[in-house]
């Protein structure tokens, strides 16, 4: 990314709060490597199956292209 300082995106990947809550809990014994291989295999297959079922439908229709955008009480006028 162009508009950031050298090494700021490293420097953020440091404070990740994902990556520190895994070592905390490896830590404390309470993630083991088996583990957290068998959490990043489901996570990785649910993600996996979410990208085949939105390959394989359908477009949506330009009729619905405002559902669930605006809330009910917003008037749309093309």
């Amino acid at each position: 990314l162009y508009y950031r300082k050298p090494g700021e995106m490293e420097a953020w990947k440091q404070k990740d709060p994902i990556v520190r809550f895994r070592a905390c809990l490896q830590t404390w014994g309470a993630l083991s490597a088996a583990q957290e291989a068998d959490i990043t295999a489901e996570v990785q297959a649910e993600i996996e199956e979410a990208v085949a079922f939105a390959a394989a439908s359908a477009y949506a229709s330009i009729d619905t292209i405002y559902d669930d955008v605006f809330s009910s009480d917003y008037q749309v006028t093309p």
